[in-house]
């Protein structure tokens, strides 16, 4: 079973309540609303979704997510096979994080690699003909081994007619190298749903102007990196002062 889970903001123009601003794709600008989780099947059609609080992450909702999922299903018996694959964009990457959902929920992960710097040699690429939602694509693909951060990923890379390599990493065992980069890149469908949503539904409407009270003692995980930051403009502050005066 694959899910395709991203998430989408939902923009706020009231004055009843002072919400963070997030940075909203389809505006470019970064704007006060509330962030929803959707998860879509292989299709794109929607199964899910949740409401995240305040400044809530992708990971954090992924993993609010799954033990819903695995709620409605039934594990496969091969210990190999997981329990179902979740494919997402680069807002929910980290290499540890993936090999955690790995390791205690059996989930497999299929996501853009981040950071790439080096080029595969063009001449391990070979054309693979394949279907993306019934039509015929072929795809210049190659698949290596890649260690990240002591952990080691299938790393599989399309070559472009311009010669830019897209990298897709997953930590799916079993997947062929032509699935794997179709699940990859039919990632589109879901961004479909929420074009088509908001064109002809109105996706975006407010549909009740009442408030909820927040959890004053809930810890969220950018308060940390606030905190971090101003200790570090202080102390850069503290020796640009030593070095003037």
């Amino acid at each position: 079973m694959f899910f395709y889970i991203d998430g989408h903001v939902r923009v706020y123009h009231g004055e009843k309540a002072n919400l963070p601003k997030r940075f909203v794709s389809r505006e470019k600008l970064c704007l006060s609303g509330t962030a929803e989780f959707w998860v879509n099947d292989q299709q794109g059609l929607p199964l899910m979704v949740v409401t995240g609080e305040l400044n809530e992450k992708l990971k954090a909702a992924i993993e609010e997510i799954i033990p819903k999922i695995q709620e409605e299903i039934t594990l496969p018996s091969k210990p190999t096979e997981p329990a179902f694959t979740i494919v997402v964009d680069r807002e929910a990457y980290e290499s540890a994080w993936f090999i955690k959902l790995w390791e205690q929920h059996r989930v497999a992960v299929i996501t853009y690699r981040k950071n790439v710097k080096d080029k595969w040699d063009s001449s391990l690429f070979y054309n693979i003909e394949t279907q993306i939602y019934n039509t015929n694509v072929t795809m210049q693909l190659c698949e290596m081994g890649t260690q990240l951060n002591g952990h080691w990923f299938r790393e599989i890379r399309r070559l472009s007619e311009n010669g830019h390599q897209t990298s897709v990493l997953t930590t799916h065992p079993e997947l062929s190298l032509p699935e794997t980069a179709v699940k990859m890149f039919s990632r589109w469908a879901q961004e479909n749903f929420f074009k088509y949503m908001i064109a002809d539904f109105d996706f975006d409407r407010m549909i009740e102007y009442g408030t909820e009270p927040v959890n004053q003692k809930r810890v969220f995980m950018g308060l940390h990196i606030v905190q971090n930051m101003r200790h570090l403009f202080n102390m850069f502050f503290s020796k640009c002062e030593e070095v003037l005066f």
